[in-house]
């Protein structure tokens, strides 16, 4: 996904190797050329929205598909326990592509539709119905590549 030396900056990279931190992440093509930004903002209350251009062909012959939207993305980051994981950004309990956010807790993730909050270490609910927990995405940074794909994380 994406290339530590071409991006070393990104938050993305900080995220997956510092427990406790997360970002989300969605991308967009500019509509006129083979030129996609990635969209990276941090978990912390009023965070900037980095933006990631990819123009180099190692990123280019990449798949960009972030999740189940393009437009509601990831989020990525490290556990406290298991190091990095990825998640999808929808929430899994509604019907519709509803984006969860982060709320006060950096830790926690919450769906405005269905009002359940989400635990970041684990996935799962810890306020709200009853239902499923994040769908989780096999998430791993060797030093060169932050690769995200859709094989379940063992």
């Amino acid at each position: 996904m994406l290339k530590y030396d071409t991006h070393m900056t990104c938050l993305a990279f900080a995220a997956v190797q510092s427990p406790g931190m997360y970002v989300s992440m969605t991308t967009k093509g500019d509509g006129h050329t083979t030129v996609r930004h990635v969209y990276v903002t941090g978990n912390e209350k009023g965070a900037t929205t980095e933006d990631v251009i990819i123009r180099n062909d190692d990123e280019n012959y990449r798949t960009f598909q972030l999740g189940r939207s393009n437009d509601v993305g990831l989020i990525v980051g490290c556990t406290n326990f298991n190091g990095p994981v990825a998640y999808d950004r929808s929430c899994p309990n509604c019907e519709s592509l509803e984006t969860l956010d982060f709320d006060g807790n950096r830790q926690q993730v919450s769906c405005q539709h269905c009002g359940r909050l989400y635990m970041l270490d684990t996935g799962g609910i810890i306020s709200g119905d009853a239902g499923e927990a994040l769908l989780p995405y096999s998430c791993q940074f060797n030093g060169t590549w932050l690769v995200v794909t859709n094989g379940l994380k063992p």
